[in-house]
């Protein structure tokens, strides 16, 4: 929906061109979010007979898009100026119109028209369809509710996790939702419990001694410290990669950060 102010037409999206095409999309995506947490963002190569990407930016409300109009338009890449302006229904399809937001203008989770449910792969969930109808600020409330229960009490979580196994799948859409995962199925290893996990313990948590729980608080610091790029090129690394590593003892160190990413990745821990 689109909302008159002050006669000025407002929108939550930018449109953003004149890119040097040289340019990553993870570096302009960064420079725009020093404005504000942004919900969907898309790239486009140039079109034939252009020297420049363009892109479009949705942000959580249209103040925060105007910020980035008014502190971004005439930004300098290099030698070119971007352009960055109010994008109009060519740009994209509407995304907070009507159907998108409460009865009190709050914005209802939504996602792309070819998004399908990650582990179910279909778009046809009811868990999907039953997110759309909950405001982002709660939706991503409940996903941090739900994060501290996991690092308090590890067991409530994954207890939760096998009574609702629903729920497996409303954390990786918000998660994506949010950016913090990419976009698209998963395999089933990345979410399916293991027996380990069942009793709540990993075989090597059973024999776990004062040196096994020193190395996982380093993995714990480690993580802290880490960019979301970093995330996902480390919880990416297969065992091969790992393999070609020479250093053991960092290939240790490195295996370790891995499993734990990916275990937190799954159960939000």
């Amino acid at each position: 929906m689109m909302v008159m102010r002050n006669n000025r037409l407002t929108v939550n999206t930018v449109f953003i061109s004149n890119i040097p095409v040289d340019v990553e999309e993870s570096t302009l995506k960064k420079q725009f979010e020093t404005v504000g947490h942004i919900i969907h963002f898309r790239m486009f190569a140039p079109k034939q007979g252009k020297d420049f990407k363009s892109c479009i930016v949705e942000y959580m409300d249209d103040k925060t898009a105007e910020t980035a109009i008014s502190r971004l338009n005439g930004f300098l890449i290099g030698e070119r100026a971007l352009r960055v302006t109010v994008a109009n229904n060519n740009s994209l399809r509407k995304r907070n119109r009507e159907g998108n937001k409460t009865e009190d203008g709050r914005l209802l989770v939504d996602f792309p028209r070819s998004y399908m449910d990650p582990l179910l792969r279909t778009d046809g969930s009811p868990v999907l369809a039953a997110l759309r109808t909950v405001p982002v600020e709660d939706a991503y409330e409940a996903v941090e509710q739900f994060r501290s229960l996991c690092l308090a009490r590890r067991q409530d979580g994954i207890h939760l996790l096998e009574e609702f196994p629903a729920l497996k799948g409303v954390i990786v859409m918000l998660l994506q939702h949010a950016g913090k995962l990419h976009q698209g199925p998963l395999p089933a290893e990345a979410y399916m419990s293991t027996p380990s996990e069942a009793t709540g313990a990993t075989p090597n948590e059973k024999k776990a001694g004062p040196s096994s729980r020193k190395e996982t608080d380093e993995v714990l610091e480690m993580i802290k410290s880490l960019s979301d790029e970093e995330i996902n090129k480390i919880s990416s690394l297969t065992d091969e990669d790992l393999e070609k590593m020479t250093n053991k003892p960092q290939q240790q160190q490195m295996r370790m950060l891995r499993d734990r990413l990916v275990e937190m990745i799954s159960n939000l821990e």
